[in-house]
């Protein structure tokens, strides 16, 4: 008889639970699958209740969550609103599932998750349709996928991509790129730089151009430039005045250098917002 009535007060609990739940707008299964060495925890059935641009989201719990794996334009950024209000097309006022990987939160205390709608990916529409990019912090099974469906929208030139398509884009290149001299790199930032070239044979005009990298943390707006024919203008990431060919990123500098030494990806946008120029190396 004790067993019976422990049984029955158990079910009331967990009855209690979901109800609660409920009434928060959810109803969350979690599950855990292997996926080699990492740990892929899915919760199932969450409401979201407010998209807050391209790749952020809060549940009806008052859970934020961050796409894991892509980033979208910044807001005053070209293309910014139509990643927002695709993002709402898709989640807002529905219910998701949410995978998660090894690393859960990023510095802002954000759940980071894969989203699917529907059984749909969300993060793998927003970069089939340009209205992304692949960005990994982290080790992910999805990250040549991303980098492949990336690929293929900025061929083809959709969403944000359509701007290098353009004549002036074909004109505006990534010469090199010094991301990793010798010594010490925090103390000889000027050491590190990009040379911008115009390889067509009109003058173009590049002031108030927005060079980044591709977190989109470090930005440069190009001072008053006019690249002739051939000519080449070099980007330090450094202190310095700016004259003839050279450029300044930072005053006073930053502690630490632009580019990373090993990988990173160079965006350029034109003073309307739209892309002239995506170098990776």
């Amino acid at each position: 008889m004790q067993r019976l009535f422990f049984y029955i007060a158990t079910v009331v609990v967990l009855a209690a639970s979901v109800i609660v739940s409920v009434e928060n707008g959810e109803v969350a299964g979690l599950f855990t699958t292997r996926t080699g060495d990492q740990t892929a925890d899915t919760q199932s059935a969450l409401f979201v209740s407010y998209v807050e641009d391209g790749d952020t989201v809060v549940l009806g719990s008052g859970e934020r969550v961050r796409y894991l794996g892509i980033n979208t334009p910044e807001s005053g950024e070209s293309y910014a609103d139509q990643a927002t209000q695709r993002n709402m097309s898709l989640v807002q006022g529905k219910t998701v599932t949410l995978t998660t990987e090894s690393e859960t939160r990023d510095m802002y205390g954000r759940l980071l998750a894969y989203v699917q709608v529907d059984g749909v990916s969300v993060q793998e529409l927003l970069l089939s349709e340009g209205l992304a990019t692949a960005y990994f912090l982290q080790k992910s099974q999805n990250k040549e996928k991303y980098n492949a469906l990336e690929e293929q929208a900025r061929i083809s030139c959709k969403g944000m991509w359509e701007g290098l398509c353009t004549p002036q884009a074909r004109c505006i290149k990534v010469a090199s790129i010094r991301s990793d001299p010798p010594g010490n790199n925090a103390e000889r930032l000027n050491d590190e730089w990009v040379d911008i070239i115009n390889v067509c044979k009109e003058t173009i005009d590049i002031t108030g151009w927005l060079l980044r990298d591709a977190s989109s943390s470090n930005r440069y707006t190009f001072t008053p430039t006019l690249l002739a024919p051939s000519a080449t203008v070099r980007v330090h990431s450094g202190c310095g005045k700016d004259s003839g060919a050279s450029r300044y990123w930072s005053c006073p500098a930053k502690k630490a250098g632009i580019w990373n030494n090993d990988h990173d990806i160079l965006l350029l946008f034109d003073r309307h917002g739209a892309m002239m120029e995506w170098y990776s190396y």
